[in-house]
C-alpha cells in the first residue's frame, strides 16, 4: 500500500495565511550568530570574553541556539565561560568549531555560486574529520546526533511538519491524520517546513532517507528547520 502523501493545497493555504508564497525564502538566522563569531574570533584567536560574548548571544536568542549545532556550540562556549574553566585547549577546540563549522565553507559548491551573505555551517562530517579536537568529548557531541534541542514538548498547531522512517505511533497516514488533528499541515522537506520527526529506527544511523537529507540541507541554508525525533512527536501529541 503506497504511503500517504501530503495535500500541497493544505501546504499552500498555510503559507498563505502566513502571508508568503510558496516560492519566498526563508530569511537566514544564522546572519546574527555569523557577526558575533566573527566579531570574537575572526581574527583567529578567541578569549574567555569570547567565549561568554558567544554563550549570552545563544542564551538571549532560543531560537537560535536550539538548531544543531548551534546548539553544541551554545553548550561548549557556556562550558568555556567560567575563567576557571579556560585553557588553551578549550581556545583550540572552540576555534576548531568556529571556524570549521561556521566559517569552512570552501567545498561547499552550491553555496560559492549561489549564496550569498553569512555562510550557514557545512556538513559536520567533513569538519569533524579536517583535524583533531583536543578534547574527544567535543567530536563525539558534534558527531553522535543531528537532532535540534527542545526544552519542553510543545504544540504543533499552525506548523508544517513532515515524517520520515517507521513510526510505532501508526503508519503514515495515521501520524498525517493525527497532525492534522492537532492543528499541523503534513508537508515533504521544503524552505518553509517547521518540523521533520524521525523515526526512532532512524537514530543512531545518519542521513537514511532523502527527506532527512534535504531536510538538513534546508536546515543548513536557513536554520529554521527543526529535526526531532520520534520522542518528540509523541510529546507533541500528548501536549496537543
Amino acid at each position: 500500500m503506497p504511503s500517504a502523501k501530503p495535500d500541497k493545497s493544505e501546504v499552500q493555504a498555510l503559507l498563505k495565511s502566513r502571508g508568503i508564497s510558496f516560492g519566498d525564502l526563508p530569511k537566514s538566522i544564522y546572519a546574527d550568530l555569523h557577526r558575533v563569531c566573527e566579531h570574537v574570533a575572526g581574527k583567529g584567536h578567541i578569549d574567555q570574553a569570547g567565549a561568554e560574548t558567544i554563550s549570552q548571544f545563544l542564551s538571549e536568542n532560543p531560537a537560535v541556539a536550539s538548531v544543531y549545532p548551534n546548539n553544541v556550540l551554545h553548550e561548549l562556549a557556556s562550558g568555556a565561560a567560567p575563567p576557571a574553566s579556560w585553557s588553551s585547549d578549550v581556545e583550540h577546540d572552540l576555534l576548531h568549531v568556529i571556524f570549521n563549522i561556521y566559517f569552512g565553507y570552501g567545498s561547499d559548491k552550491e553555496l560559492d555560486s549561489d549564496h550569498t551573505g553569512p555562510r550557514p555551517p557545512r556538513d559536520l562530517s567533513r569538519a569533524i574529520s579536517d583535524s583533531s579536537f583536543r578534547s574527544p568529548a567535543v567530536a563525539v557531541a558534534l558527531g553522535s546526533t543531528y537532532f535540534d534541542s527542545v526544552s519542553v514538548p510543545s504544540g504543533i498547531t499552525g506548523k508544517l511538519v513532515g515524517f520520515t522512517g517507521k513510526f510505532a505511533f501508526g503508519t503514515r497516514e495515521d501520524c498525517f491524520n493525527e497532525a492534522r488533528r492537532l492543528g499541523a499541515v503534513p508537508s515533504d522537506p521544503t524552505p518553509h517546513l517547521d518540523i521533520l520527526f524521525v523515526g526512532q529506527e532512524f537514530e543512531g544511523l545518519g542521513v537514511v532517507s532523502a527527506k532527512l537529507d534535504s531536510a538538513l540541507y534546508y536546515r543548513r541554508m536557513y536554520g529554521n528547520l527543526k529535526i526531532l525525533r520520534e520522542r518528540d512527536w509523541l510529546a507533541a501529541v500528548k501536549c496537543g
